[in-house]
């Protein structure tokens, strides 16, 4: 368009400079439009979550952590069972007929069935019968050591054991009720038609917290 222009004088310059005034204005004019358009067009796009939950909740401050209270150690281990059980126990041994007299942890417990020859239990306490089998009782209740004591002397009794060991203990945590296994076996084996005899064991085989017994023949 500027190249068709000839100027002739120098009146003509001043159009021509109108002209190019006018070019300027229409490309400015469309760099402005098409920028419009582009900015209409991304105000058009959606905001995504993050976008508009941001916008909403504003600038984020962040705090100091909170720090973890300390954990309190854990408690002792506390033997509640076993006070249980022996609270158990001494319960059943007053529960124990009055003439079951109660027995001293150190103190030597002896029988013989009427209608035996004393020699029998002078030769049990000197060790001249051999000892078959042991059946350990002192870890258990009053009540769990009756039953498995009769259920021991049966099956023992029926397979020819005739003389075995017990170990009761010695009872030292009954306190003032004294040893109250042993007072539950002595009374229990003095109760039994085929005990002939039992007396505590000696020394080496565990003392006063052990009874050897003397069954009869089936």
């Amino acid at each position: 368009m500027e190249s068709s222009l000839k100027v002739k004088r120098l009146t003509d310059i001043r159009p021509l400079n109108a002209v190019k005034a006018l070019g300027r204005q229409a490309d400015a004019a469309e760099r402005k439009g098409g920028n419009t358009s582009k900015n209409a067009a991304l105000a058009a796009e959606p905001l995504s979550d993050s976008e508009i939950f941001r916008s909403l909740i504003g600038p984020v401050r962040k705090f100091a952590p909170i720090p973890t209270p300390a954990k309190a150690p854990p408690p002792a281990p506390d033997a509640a069972m076993s006070r249980a059980d022996e609270a158990h126990v001494i319960i059943e041994l007053f529960e124990l007929p009055d003439d079951a007299a109660r027995i001293d942890g150190s103190e030597h417990i002896s029988y013989l069935a009427d209608g035996h020859s004393p020699k029998l239990l002078r030769q049990l306490k000197r060790g001249h019968f051999r000892i078959s089998e042991e059946f350990d009782l002192h870890h258990l209740s009053a009540s769990a050591a009756k039953k498995y004591l009769h259920q021991y002397l049966h099956e023992a009794r029926d397979g020819g054991k005739l003389c075995v060991l017990v170990i009761h203990g010695k009872g030292l945590r009954s306190g003032d009720s004294g040893a109250v296994l042993k007072t539950m076996v002595d009374f229990e084996l003095r109760r039994r038609k085929d005990v002939i005899a039992f007396n505590s064991a000696p020394a080496g085989l565990g003392g006063a917290g052990a009874v050897i017994i003397l069954l009869q023949r089936r």
